[in-house]
């Protein structure tokens, strides 16, 4: 299976729509977000691919993968709901210079 270049940057991409959440409320975001972003789901995208001979399903979860270990590897992680500027890795974006201000570091 060969697939086009601009489908695979627009799937390696697709899982930063889990966003649109936010329009909702915080909640609703940091789950969709999370859920999109998670490595579990990319492995079962990949496990379901690779058991019902589908590529394209393990193709996704590969994309979905690599897209999680990039965002992991520039320091973005999975979002809080009551706090979206924070994640298990850390403070990001403005969060980050606000907190860093506030402790003095």
């Amino acid at each position: 299976m060969q697939l086009h270049w601009t489908l695979v940057v627009l799937l390696f991409f697709s899982p930063d729509l889990g966003a649109i959440g936010y329009l909702w409320n915080n909640t609703a975001g940091a789950v969709l977000y999370n859920l999109l972003h998670h490595k579990f789901v990319a492995i079962l995208l990949i496990c379901a691919g690779y058991l019902l001979g589908e590529n394209w399903w393990m193709g996704i979860g590969l994309l979905f993968f690599a897209h999680s270990s990039f965002d992991r590897a520039l320091g973005y992680g999975l979002k809080f709901p009551l706090s979206p500027g924070k994640t298990h890795l850390g403070y990001i974006g403005k969060e980050k210079y606000k907190n860093k201000a506030m402790t003095g570091q």
